[in-house]
């Protein structure tokens, strides 16, 4: 079980405009988890999950709830269009997890992105 997603929040600072080619990642992502809520702008998030993909070779994308999943499909397909004119393209490995939220046992969709492989 693990406790990476508290609420259905954003959890990225929405006043930062990530694109690919940002070279410092904030620090609530360092792990190479970004936690998406059905608030989550889905070009800002396409933009960090790239940047994070180049950094770390890998980003996970943990959601609860249909809503924050829509967001973070919408961030791949956007994503996939921001490495495509590069030669890139990614790939997307979804699975369940249990998430503890306020004492509450929940279940979310973990999505694993990463560049598919040449």
């Amino acid at each position: 079980m693990t406790n990476a997603i508290e609420t259905d929040e954003v959890h990225t600072n929405e006043e930062t405009s990530y694109d690919v080619a940002t070279p410092q990642l904030p620090q609530n992502i360092k792990d190479g988890k970004i936690r998406v809520g059905a608030s989550s702008a889905p070009k800002n998030l396409a933009g960090l999950l790239v940047a994070v993909i180049k950094e770390r070779g890998k980003v996970e994308l943990q959601t609860i709830g249909a809503a924050s999943q829509n967001q973070a499909i919408k961030a791949i397909a956007i994503g996939r269009g921001l490495v495509a004119p590069n030669g890139r393209d990614l790939i997307c490995s979804p699975s369940f997890m249990d998430i503890d939220v306020n004492g509450e046992e929940r279940t979310g969709i973990r999505l694993v992105v990463e560049f598919r492989p040449e």
